[in-house]
């Protein structure tokens, strides 16, 4: 009997994530700042801000050990810490530092998407940060002798002014 139920919950708490996951809701963002990020904020968020949806968030969270998870991951919600983004940006700027520095200078190309996926910038101002990096090619790219660390703080710094 008591696997039937849990068997049961599973199934709705189930077939509450897939409804929720197409749709965000209104209130997602008020339980976030009490709760924290996960799948729990996610689903029970769209059932309003009240107590009930921030203690089913928070025990949703917990008991599936979802936060840890998305902090580290930069998903369900949270944001990659910037050490990290910074860190993942020098290792690619070092195995890819020519083909970088030509579409920095075009403005666009598959290397420099890859440098807006890392460092994660919203689609709607991609352009907008290419051409900040391109503008600033002479900054960044200050010599032929320059490191990819450097390129790749220059960058960032770039990335973060905006």
């Amino acid at each position: 009997m008591a696997k039937s139920r849990i068997l049961s919950l599973t199934l709705a708490l189930g077939l509450a994530a897939s409804v929720s996951a197409v749709e965000q809701g209104k209130y997602e963002a008020a339980i976030r700042e009490n709760v924290g990020v996960g799948i729990g904020t996610i689903i029970w968020g769209n059932f309003g801000d009240g107590l009930v949806s921030q203690v089913c968030a928070a025990t949703t969270n917990g008991t599936f050990w979802n936060q840890t998870f998305a902090v580290t991951s930069g998903t369900l919600g949270a944001k990659r810490a910037d050490k990290i983004a910074r860190q993942e940006l020098r290792e690619y700027i070092r195995g890819n530092m020519d083909v970088v520095a030509r579409e920095v200078a075009a403005g666009r190309g598959e290397s420099l998407d890859a440098v807006m996926d890392i460092m994660a910038v919203d689609a709607a101002r991609r352009e907008e940060m290419a051409g900040r990096l391109q503008a600033s090619f002479g900054d960044i790219y200050a010599s032929d002798t320059v490191t990819h660390e450097v390129v790749a703080e220059r960058m960032a710094s770039v990335l973060a002014d905006a």
